[in-house]
């Protein structure tokens, strides 16, 4: 049996991981397949998160402004906005000077 506290060997290795993990190389790989986010795939997104019952949203910056619109919220409560919108907030009070951004999220993990 294992001591109280100890961690299998496994985890440890995922924790190593993690610690190194490069989320530039993930995002970028992510991103890969649009070089450009066009109106038309802006557009395509808003109809699918429309026709489904998962947690979508679009959010905009605008000038160092953030524009959230929820298209399908499973549920709203007092945890909605620290849990979704309070991160892109402080995200938006380090960086400024953030390009404009228009893109449509579906949260469905």
């Amino acid at each position: 049996a294992a001591a109280a506290g100890a961690q299998p060997a496994d985890a440890k290795a995922l924790l190593a991981a993690h610690a190194h993990w490069d989320w530039r190389s993930v995002a970028r790989d992510l991103l890969q397949p649009w070089p450009s986010v066009t109106q038309e795939n802006l557009a395509s997104a808003v109809a699918a998160c429309n026709g489904s019952a998962m947690y979508c949203a679009r959010l905009q910056v605008h000038d160092g402004r953030l524009y959230v619109t929820d298209y399908a919220a499973i549920f709203f409560d007092r945890h909605y906005a620290p849990a979704r919108i309070m991160p892109l907030l402080a995200t938006l009070r380090r960086h400024p000077a953030l390009p404009n951004l228009d893109v449509v999220v579906a949260a469905n993990n």
